[in-house]
């Protein structure tokens, strides 16, 4: 059984991704301002790279509720809060 951990960090403006495996480690960093869409749920951040495309954040990996606030604030900002972009949902 291969085992897959993944790590996201989050900065004012990109989002970057690691995955690791046994036999490989990848990441990507992706700037907000190129996310095609977001949704702010309550347990979690869906963040949709592309049509096909989606990482879903857990809110319960911040270390408090500022960082997650501070996060989506960042997001909120760099896509000029495009309703296009950012949802809000329940």
């Amino acid at each position: 059984q291969r085992q897959m951990c993944k790590e996201t960090a989050f900065t004012d403006n990109e989002l970057t991704i690691k995955l690791v495996s046994e036999k490989a480690t990848s990441s990507e960093t992706i700037k907000y301002t190129s996310f095609y869409k977001v949704y702010d749920a309550k347990d979690a951040i869906y963040i949709f790279i592309d049509k096909a495309q989606a990482f879903l954040v857990d809110k319960s990996a911040f270390s408090s509720e500022e960082d997650t606030k501070a996060v989506i604030d960042a997001i909120k900002n760099a896509t000029q809060n495009n309703k296009k972009i950012y949802t809000k949902v329940k």
